[in-house]
C-alpha cells in the first residue's frame, strides 16, 4: 500500500466517482479503477460500490477513509518535524491537565511521544476543568485534557477513557451494611465533593436532581486527597473514578455508584477554531490512537 493509492482513494471518496476523481487527480479512469481492485485484495475488503451515479461508500471504507486523511495528514507535517529536529530548540506543546489526571493515562505516554518526535518536548500544568477553559481562551495551552466540558458551544470535546465512578462508604457509616444501595438511599446522605470547578461535579449534581434526590456536600475541596481524608476522618460519603479504588485500602466499602449514568471520563478539549496544526495536531491524534477507549 503506497500514499499514492491512499491520495486516490481519497479522491475517490471526496468526489463521489471514479469519473471526477480522474479529471482531479490527472490518473485514467482505468488506473484509478486499478488501484481501488489492489486496495481492496490487500484489505480484503469491499471499500466501495459501483452506482448509477457515482460510487457508494461501504461502512470499511468509510473508515478506511478516515485512516487515509490521518496518514496523508501526518505525512504531510514530517517535512515540518523535521526541520525541528537538528540546529533548532525543542517545541513545547503547551497541555493542560486537571488535576489527578495524570493517573489516569498509560505510563510513558509522553516521553514515547517525545522518542518519536526528538524536536519536541511536552510541557503540562494542572489545574481545575473550569480554569482550564479560562486558559485555552488565553491561548496558555494548545489542548486539555479534563473530566469533561462546560463550554459545549466553544470547545470540541473527545472522550479518551471512560470508567465507572464508585461510591465510598466508610465502615462506620450507616449504609456500610447495606447490601444494595440505590440512589433513593442517598437522598439527606452527607457527601464530601469536588467543588463546581470540575465538570464531573457537574454531573453528580444533575444525576441526583435528575432522580430527585438531594445529598448534603459537608466538604468541598479540589484535592484529591484532602477529600478522602475528610471522608474517612467524618465518615462522609465520597465517590472516585474505578480506577483510584486499588490504592485506597480497606477502611471504605466501594460499590458502584447507583446511577450509571454518573461516569468519570478522560476527555480531550481543544477551542473549535482555529483548527490545531502542526505538531499540537499530530499529538491530538497520537492521543486518541494511544489510549483506550474504555478502561478494562
Amino acid at each position: 500500500m503506497t500514499f499514492r493509492q491512499m491520495e486516490l482513494f481519497v479522491d475517490v471518496c471526496e468526489n463521489g466517482s471514479i469519473t471526477n476523481a480522474s479529471r482531479h487527480s490527472h490518473v485514467s479512469p482505468q488506473g484509478i479503477s486499478r488501484t481501488i481492485r489492489q486496495l481492496e485484495e490487500e484489505l480484503g475488503s469491499e471499500l466501495i460500490t459501483r452506482t448509477h451515479s457515482g460510487i457508494s461508500v461501504t461502512p470499511r471504507g468509510s473508515f478506511f477513509y478516515e485512516e487515509c486523511r490521518r496518514v496523508l495528514k501526518w505525512k504531510t507535517d514530517i517535512p515540518m518535524v523535521l526541520d525541528r529536529c537538528e540546529d533548532n530548540p525543542p517545541e513545547t506543546i503547551d497541555l493542560g491537565m486537571a488535576f489527578g489526571m495524570i493517573t489516569t493515562l498509560p505510563g510513558k505516554l509522553f516521553s514515547s511521544f517525545e522518542a518519536l518526535h526528538p524536536g519536541v518536548k511536552i510541557r503540562y500544568e494542572d489545574n481545575t476543568d473550569l480554569a482550564l477553559e479560562a486558559q485555552l481562551r488565553q491561548g496558555d495551552f494548545s489542548f486539555c485534557l479534563s473530566t469533561g466540558v462546560l463550554d459545549a458551544d466553544r470547545f470540541i470535546k473527545r472522550v479518551l477513557i471512560r470508567e465507572p465512578v464508585m461510591l465510598c462508604i466508610p465502615r462506620n457509616h450507616g449504609l456500610y451494611e447495606k447490601r444494595e444501595i440505590n440512589i433513593e438511599d442517598l437522598d439527606g446522605q452527607h457527601f464530601v465533593m469536588f467543588s463546581t470547578q470540575f465538570f464531573i461535579r457537574h454531573r453528580f449534581d444533575s444525576v441526583c436532581g435528575e432522580a430527585g434526590v438531594w445529598p448534603v456536600i459537608d466538604y468541598i475541596s479540589n484535592d484529591f486527597n484532602s477529600l478522602l481524608g475528610l471522608a474517612q476522618q467524618n465518615d462522609l460519603l465520597f465517590t472516585v473514578p474505578r480506577h483510584c479504588v486499588s490504592s485506597l485500602g480497606e477502611q471504605c466499602r466501594y460499590t458502584q455508584f447507583p446511577d450509571e449514568r454518573f461516569e468519570w471520563d478522560v476527555c480531550m478539549i481543544r477551542e473549535r477554531h482555529p483548527e490545531l496544526t502542526g505538531t499540537a495536531a499530530i499529538f491530538w491524534d497520537y492521543l486518541e490512537k494511544t489510549i483506550p477507549g474504555q478502561m478494562p
